[in-house]
């Protein structure tokens, strides 16, 4: 019987280190935070041009990548979600949960073009550059 309790007293100490040594081998690491100033929750981060496209609740957040100064706001895109782009167009898609569309934006200015009625809690968006299709 304590033949047994050494045997598993020596597994789980095993299983311990096998699983803290995996987690410790992953290569990623914390290189900068930016603090966003507003309230709200937060769901995904897009990059395009140096930029940080950051979902907030109501609005997408704009931040230089490099130092996270804040460089403007897209607002309406209540329950933002996903973001996506097509830079030879110079336009921005922003999927809309709560509002069952997509906001187009124009990617200098960051003002809204238009809103596409879509079906119900748009979530990931994406841009195929191969077949071209935006709407």
């Amino acid at each position: 019987m304590k033949y047994m309790n050494r045997v598993v007293v020596t597994i789980i100490l095993f299983s311990y280190s096998v699983s803290g040594l995996a987690q410790n081998t992953s290569g990623y690491k914390l290189s900068k935070t930016f603090k966003i100033a507003s309230g709200g929750g937060w769901d995904y981060i897009a990059v395009n041009d140096h930029k940080l496209y950051v979902s907030h609740a109501t609005q997408v957040n704009i931040l230089d990548a490099s130092n996270g100064d804040s460089l403007g706001l897209i607002p309406g895109t209540t329950g933002v979600h996903g973001i996506a782009f097509i830079p030879a167009l110079g336009k921005g898609y922003v999927s809309c949960g709560r509002l069952n569309s997509i906001t187009v934006f124009d990617l200098k200015t960051y003002a809204v073009l238009k809103q596409i009625p879509v079906g119900q809690n748009p979530d990931a968006i994406m841009y195929d550059p191969f077949s071209k299709k935006q709407q």
